[in-house]
């Protein structure tokens, strides 16, 4: 029996986590596909987060394929613990992964532990078999509630942390929490160490809470060439992956690299010297320097970067498609010999007009001219697997 103090880890160093309100659940007999479906979660977008630090992230990159739903979504994360059994965790006040009419798919047979800390305080909670066999407040135990069996009592006695004799001190960090933690490891003999919450694998999806969102019926175009289709495709490219090499040519000079791209912000980037610059979906980055890589040195004197082109709706700063008539139709032509439509835009943010060209197939940007810079894609690769070690500078 594993006691409260082995578990503090938790909120000393997830203080955020447990403070803004958070849900940790361990269902036994269970894999990650079968809570998913369970909760009737979209997982369309296979969406992974390495530990709990990397739940913001992973929200972000649902929001930006359009997933969430204000407060009709939430996002569970669920990974395999071992053993049959699976943890699922929730930030930010979420509480689907905690409620009864939520878990009830997986009653039967089952035992569940779940703790949480939301706004209306602290709750543990064990089913079995869907019957409730505990249902207390782990920072101060009301005896008279009578909401747990003795055996649990006694083993959250011997645990600690855990309100049994009164509330713990408020300036003694979460040591209710931690008991918490200890007291569904001693339940379910699922350990949840140090390891699990900040390098496990969590599956993250979404979960509607209110109604279903109406179908929007596909955009329909007369030309596939007309701006309106062609900008519709490039919105939706946003999701792909690509690789190859991006040349900028500002005059006379020329600087060419060779890139690694995978939604929604992770980049790698090389020269003929190595890798150059690293950025991941978290944001930490490393850049060459002296021949090495190290985290957290700015990318000076990188020339050429990407993102130009994979973003390269910010260099307006209105609607992009509402920059031209969506009837406008692009000019046929071929960039790092990949078929494209090419068209004349309107001045950005920076002054200047430029002409950008997409790719035919999938609608990312291939090409974008300007008086006094053009960067261009080519040897494109488009809609492949990235490993996460690709975007790793350790």
């Amino acid at each position: 029996m594993r006691s409260h103090e082995e578990y503090m880890f938790i909120p000393d160093l997830y203080e955020g986590w447990i403070g803004n309100g958070y849900v940790a659940t361990i269902i036994c007999e269970a894999s990650t596909a079968e809570v998913l479906q369970a909760f009737g979660a979209d997982n369309t977008e296979h969406v992974t987060a390495e530990g709990i630090t990397d739940l913001l992230p992973a929200e972000a990159d649902l929001d930006a394929a359009g997933k969430l739903d204000g407060l009709d979504t939430q996002l569970i994360a669920v990974m395999d613990l071992g053993d049959n059994k699976a943890l699922l965790v929730q930030q930010n006040s979420q509480y689907v992964g905690a409620t009864e009419s939520y878990l009830q798919p997986l009653f039967a047979g089952r035992d569940i532990v779940s703790h949480s800390s939301l706004g209306s305080g602290e709750r543990f909670v064990w089913w079995s078999d869907g019957k409730v066999v505990a249902d207390f407040d782990p920072y101060h135990y009301d005896s008279e509630e009578r909401g747990a069996p003795k055996s649990v009592i006694e083993a959250a006695r011997a645990i600690g942390g855990i309100g049994i004799e009164g509330p713990p001190p408020h300036n003694d960090g979460y040591p209710s929490v931690a008991g918490s933690f200890a007291l569904a490891d001693h339940l379910t003999q699922s350990h949840v160490s140090p390891d699990v919450l900040s390098r496990g694998i969590f599956a993250v999806a979404v979960v509607r809470t209110g109604p279903a969102l109406p179908v929007e019926p596909p955009h329909t175009f007369e030309s596939e060439s007309s701006w309106g289709a062609v900008v519709d495709r490039y919105q939706k490219s946003s999701r792909l992956s690509r690789y190859g090499r991006a040349i900028e040519t500002r005059g006379d000079r020329v600087a060419d690299i060779r890139f690694w791209y995978r939604p929604y912000r992770s980049y790698r980037m090389a020269d003929r010297d190595g890798v150059r610059h690293i950025v991941n979906r978290r944001g930490d980055y490393w850049s060459r320097v002296d021949g090495v890589l190290q985290k957290g040195a700015p990318p000076i004197g990188l020339e050429v970067h990407p993102d130009t082109l994979v973003e390269v709706q910010k260099n307006w700063d209105v609607e992009f498609s509402t920059l031209i008539a969506d009837n406008t139709e692009g000019t046929a032509v071929e960039v790092g010999g990949r078929a494209a439509w090419e068209f004349e835009l309107p001045p950005g943010w920076q002054g200047f007009p430029s002409a950008v060209a997409f790719d035919a197939e999938s609608g990312i940007a291939l090409r974008r001219n300007m008086p006094y810079i053009s960067i261009e894609f080519s040897e494109i690769v488009v809609g492949v697997d990235l490993s996460d070690d690709l975007f790793n500078g350790d």
